[in-house]
């Protein structure tokens, strides 16, 4: 079960630095939008629409896998945080019995 902790603290801290690092990307996302939005018109006549239009597809796509990815990893560590509880239960189980097992010997 100790393995299991270490091996969940460990995945917590790689959660947090993947979120730290989207919301970096978040932000150059935000000013990218903000400035198709207040500059479309010099974009329009550069004709810089399909660069963008492709660009904004692959962030999309990029944005779809992690978020899947991110998915598949919740649920694997929902399964290893459901494995911890089960063993806390079975050992509060030992305990117990050892307890009543002790206060019968009395």
């Amino acid at each position: 079960m100790d393995r299991l902790l270490k091996k969940h603290i460990v995945n917590l801290k790689a959660f947090e630095d993947r979120r730290k690092g989207w919301m970096v990307l978040s932000l150059f996302v935000t000013i990218t939008v903000s400035y198709l939005i207040f500059d479309w018109k010099d974009i329009h006549q550069d004709n810089l629409v399909w660069v963008i239009t492709s660009l904004g597809f692959l962030v999309a796509m990029i944005w779809w896998y992690w978020t899947m990815r991110l998915i598949r990893f919740i649920i694997q560590f929902r399964m290893e945080e459901s494995e911890i509880l089960h063993d806390i239960v079975l050992d509060i189980k030992d305990i117990k019995k050892e307890v009543i097992g002790v206060d019968k010997d009395k």
